[in-house]
């Protein structure tokens, strides 16, 4: 492989991920492309992997698509779930949506784009196979609907059955978060049915590369 090319692996929404790669000396340009927008970076699953996505994916209409869950690293560390910033997740939680394709790089000691080791690239693969995760969970936030009581259907049919709201994904967040405010300082009255968007998910797996 070409010394000043990065190799890694693009999520796109909807699909399964596959393998990319971008000439170090335009990658910020390259990146942008990938992910159709401005980038920031998540580092939250550890071994130097850097996942790149829209940093406006939450509010410009872009489609829902990985969520990510808390690993026992996140819960011991004390990070805050990412779309209430109500509570420090626990193992299994959903910590945050991702919106948009996104891509997964490496990093070097200086802090410079890498590539990733095809190890880590195959984890990656079986950590993001599922091409529904984030659309579930934009559906429990959006509707309430549990994500492992329905079949993966279209936002129509969700909403035919459900109230449909026409709030985007970011406004509903919000609501969340004030809502989370309230019930923290009532934990009598906190709600443990599902309907709040910081109880804990099922464990389906955990990722292959976490701590």
């Amino acid at each position: 492989m070409n010394e000043m090319q990065a190799h890694g692996l693009l999520i796109p929404v909807g699909s399964k991920p596959f393998e990319v790669w971008i000439d170090k000396n335009n990658s910020l340009a390259e990146l942008q492309d990938l992910v159709n927008g401005n980038v920031d970076v998540l580092s939250v699953l550890g071994n130097g992997v850097d996942l790149w996505v829209n940093e406006e994916g939450l509010i410009n209409g872009s489609k829902p698509n990985r969520a990510i869950y808390a690993t026992k690293h996140m819960e011991e560390v004390g990070y805050l779930d990412q779309l209430t910033f109500g509570h420090p997740v626990k193992e299994g939680e959903l910590y945050s949506l991702i919106c948009g394709d996104f891509v997964a790089f490496g990093v070097d000691e200086e802090g410079e784009i890498a590539s990733l080791p095809q190890e880590t690239i195959d984890k990656l693969k079986e950590t993001f196979a599922d091409p529904s995760t984030g659309y579930k969970e934009y559906i429990h936030i959006k509707y309430g609907i549990e994500p492992d009581r329905y079949q993966l259907q279209n936002e129509h049919a969700a909403g035919d059955k459900h109230e449909k709201s026409t709030k985007s994904l970011a406004e509903v967040a919000t609501e969340a978060r004030e809502s989370s405010l309230v019930l923290s300082q009532d934990e009598d009255n906190h709600d443990d049915s599902g309907s709040d968007i910081g109880n804990s998910r099922p464990i389906d797996r955990e990722y292959p590369i976490g701590h």
